[in-house]
């Protein structure tokens, strides 16, 4: 289990193809430092593709692909308690066995770390969460272009994104009528990071986790 936000390797490394094709040690062996993060303007700002470059001769583990294991391992070495978020990655051929080795893994390691959350868009992944780790908390993600809809289950949180909250931000009322908590993606300006605020929400994601944090911390 490896952790990669595309299922294709070709926007965030200097290989092409899909993940699921190929083997662990092919992934280990792409440069992940090398791929087109200006692909993806809301994920990446000006400094940082300036200093990619020297930043990843500077740290050559910035190249490798970490596992979910690897990562764990990480979190659960910190000096400090800290929490999980894991978004599965739907809909997939291999979607039963994802969620399941996944489930497994974080059975191992939630009573160690202050908080695991797992999310998805993919309703049936949902479903199935409810009865892999029926105590872990499930956050239902919404694209862009659509409101609140009727899953036929309730999960703790809706995952909004940060446009569709600008554009209709009754829409974090209305989970909470629904008895839903509301996490909002992906928020990095000010004036969204004050709407979030303002519209209290339960939790930010963001690329700029030390700007928005001292924006919200008095």
């Amino acid at each position: 289990m490896v952790c990669i936000h595309d299922s294709t390797v070709q926007r965030t490394s200097n290989g092409r193809g899909r993940v699921s094709r190929l083997s662990l040690a092919e992934l280990r062996g792409l440069n992940w430092g090398a791929g087109h993060p200006g692909a993806d303007p809301d994920s990446w700002d000006a400094s940082r593709d300036a200093n990619r470059d020297a930043n990843r001769d500077a740290n050559p583990d910035a190249r490798c692909l970490m596992t979910l294991t690897e990562l764990t391992d990480l979190l659960l070495a910190a000096p400090r308690p800290v929490g999980l978020f894991v978004e599965v990655k739907h809909p997939s051929r291999d979607g039963a066995r994802l969620d399941a080795t996944v489930a497994q893994l974080l059975a191992r390691v939630q009573s160690r770390l202050s908080l695991v959350v797992v999310m998805s868009f993919w309703p049936p992944a949902l479903w199935r969460w409810r009865r892999l780790a029926p105590d872990l908390t499930r956050v239902a993600l919404r694209a862009p272009a659509f409101a609140l809809p009727d899953w036929g289950f309730e999960p703790h949180v809706v995952g909004l994104p940060v446009d569709l909250v600008r554009r209709r931000p009754r829409v974090v009322a209305q989970a909470r009528a629904r008895g839903w908590g509301v996490y909002v993606w992906t928020v990095d300006r000010p004036d969204d990071v004050l709407l979030c605020r303002e519209l209290g929400v339960d939790a930010i994601i963001t690329n700029r986790p030390r700007e928005v944090r001292a924006m919200l911390t008095p």
